[in-house]
């Protein structure tokens, strides 16, 4: 089906023909929170948002799961003026993540991410980073390995930065 968000809920559009289409609702309170257009992203089969209640959940194969309540804490404490929410997913080492930025777009030494683990099911400790917006893809044309890219805005200059598990390190190629 066709997912679209309001503020305060999730709902998938059903059907084969102008005729036969639903409009069914999913989760309670799972709609985006205002503000934040990129706290959404799909992934192979899956879509996975932060809800307007900061939790993590996702639409797969056809129903939807909550993945993480455990943001939400963190995230409001967080959450200020001029920040905002931003998820990319890529898989390393047949591994799937997802990342949650929290960019302050003001002044990048605020941002902060956390990494979703989903073979484990469980969040890394989150990390500052000064970055500006995340997403997934190839880094290099030669290289057919998914990373974590971001951008990172120091206030005058900015680069591209992949972000890997596989090296242990952040790094600008």
């Amino acid at each position: 089906g066709l997912l679209h968000w309001t503020n305060q809920h999730a709902y998938v559009i059903r059907g084969f023909s102008r005729d036969s289409f639903v409009h069914v609702p999913l989760l309670r309170k799972s709609g985006m929170p205002l503000g934040h257009p990129r706290a959404h992203v799909s992934y192979k089969d899956a879509t996975f948002w932060i809800t307007q209640d900061f939790r993590l959940v996702g639409f797969v194969n056809g129903r939807e799961i909550v993945l993480s309540a455990d943001l939400s804490d963190d995230i409001t404490t967080n959450l200020a003026t001029g920040r905002e929410l931003e998820i990319a997913a890529w898989a390393e080492h047949d591994r799937q993540y997802l990342a949650v930025l929290l960019a302050d777009t003001v002044d990048s030494t605020n941002s902060k991410i956390w990494i979703y683990d989903t073979f484990r099911q469980a969040w890394n400790p989150p990390w500052s980073v000064r970055l500006v917006a995340i997403t997934s893809g190839q880094a290099r044309e030669a290289s057919e390995r998914e990373e974590l890219l971001g951008a990172v805005w120091n206030g005058t200059s900015s680069a591209l930065v992949t972000m890997s598990f596989a090296t242990k390190r952040d790094y600008v190629p």
